[in-house]
């Protein structure tokens, strides 16, 4: 079954159903965001997507769940405070992003801190 517009709502209902934590945010008529779990999101345009079919639907996920590369999706992140594209960012801010999703907040990477307040 292609994956229309309809079907991938459908299938992202079933997704949040599993457990996962996939919410549109935002949808037109022709793409939507996809988040997960607030950290990332993807621009999914629909026209492109309806070029798979259902036995695609786990690579698809596997790209939401930041399993593997996106291709054909614009990956987005609410690093910077509102969401916005990565494929521009510098190395930096990939670090940031790598670190946070990590869950590596943390500003002193040694254990001593060289003035101690």
């Amino acid at each position: 079954m292609k994956i229309t517009k309809e079907r991938f709502k459908e299938l992202i209902a079933q997704e949040v159903l599993k457990g996962n934590k996939f919410e549109i945010k935002e949808e037109s008529e022709n793409y939507c965001i996809v988040c997960g779990d607030d950290k990332y999101a993807f621009e999914v345009n629909f026209k492109e997507m309806e070029k798979n079919d259902d036995s695609n639907w786990n690579q698809i996920i596997d790209v939401f769940m930041d399993k593997r590369e996106p291709r054909g999706l614009s990956h987005y992140t609410r690093i910077v405070g509102y969401y916005s594209q990565t494929h521009n960012w510098n190395n930096s801010k990939m670090g940031e992003l790598a670190d946070r999703h990590a869950g590596d907040y943390s500003i002193l990477k040694s254990e001593k801190a060289s003035h101690p307040i």
